[in-house]
């Protein structure tokens, strides 16, 4: 955790902070993540453990990627089509 700043490896959100899922307050829990699925491997040494908060291992689950950069790029997307934001949207009113 002190190495990756109390930060999620993939979308690098603080752990406890606040995101919105259809505007709803979600706050951002840590689960450990293995890199390299264990399905594949069986491996659980620490070097194939990273903390991931619970959104980015949800929609990781046991999927495996070249480089931490495609996992990441394919999770923000994920992000985006699950509805999650960092921020609560507001609705303009039409006058």
């Amino acid at each position: 955790m002190e190495f990756q700043e109390y930060k999620c490896f993939y979308c690098q959100r603080t752990f406890d902070s606040t995101v919105y899922r259809k505007n709803k307050p979600v706050k951002l829990k840590v689960q450990y993540d293995h890199m390299i699925p264990y399905a594949l491997t069986q491996d659980n040494s620490v070097s194939n453990f990273v903390a991931a908060c619970h959104v980015c291992n949800g929609i990781k689950t046991d999927l495996c990627f070249r480089t931490v950069e495609d996992a990441q790029i394919h999770i923000q997307g994920r992000w985006k089509e699950k509805g999650y934001t960092d921020f609560l949207e507001v609705d303009e009113e039409e006058d």
